[in-house]
């Protein structure tokens, strides 16, 4: 190979190296360019993977703030539904009041359970009360009534005096408690 190099010109010799020279820069750009290619679209996976990745991270974060607000919420309406009547334990009420008035002092004339209506997700439920007693006690067990642990309030009242014994008065009135038709449950 060295003796047919010999015998070329030089014309010819540098003809020889410069084509041997563009085979070879050819050749490189030829590899290369498909490794670039391949390194290129790879870097453009990792960026979409890293812009994915941080969208995601972004949506985690936020449902992790949303899972805490919903566990608080949940919290708190199971608090709220402490303060509502029972379903079925409309006696214990009715036991409760029979106790505020032998604490009070006032008299117990009557206790009546009304009729219990739906409103919405509520049940209402009326009693009709009629209590004897002074001006004070009277007052006091009504103060009462607001300590008990349901939702209640005073629809009704009716104060009329009593002939014959001085100071005691008799009251009718209409509570209306309050019960979850449903329960909502963690």
């Amino acid at each position: 190979m060295i003796l047919l190099l010999n015998k070329l010109q030089p014309r010819e010799k540098k003809l020889l190296i410069s084509f041997a020279s563009l085979l070879l820069i050819f050749g490189f750009y030829y590899l290369y360019s498909n490794q670039t290619e391949s390194l290129d679209i790879n870097r453009s996976n990792l960026d979409s993977s890293i812009r994915d990745l941080r969208i995601n991270s972004n949506k985690i974060g936020k449902s992790t703030v949303l899972k805490a607000k919903y566990e608080k919420l949940l919290d708190e309406l199971d608090n709220r539904q402490k303060n509502f009547l029972k379903q079925g334990e409309e006696i214990n009420f009715l036991l409760d009041l029979n106790d505020l008035s032998l604490n009070t002092g006032v008299s117990l004339l009557s206790i009546k359970p009304g009729k219990v209506t739906q409103e919405d997700i509520y049940l209402k439920v009326p009693i009709e009360l009629k209590i004897q007693g002074s001006y004070d006690k009277i007052v006091k067990y009504m103060e009462k009534i607001k300590s008990l642990s349901y939702l209640t309030r005073i629809e009704k009242i009716n104060i009329l005096s009593q002939k014959g014994l001085a100071g005691n008065l008799k009251v009718e009135m209409t509570l209306m408690s309050y019960a979850l038709d449903r329960r909502e449950v963690k």
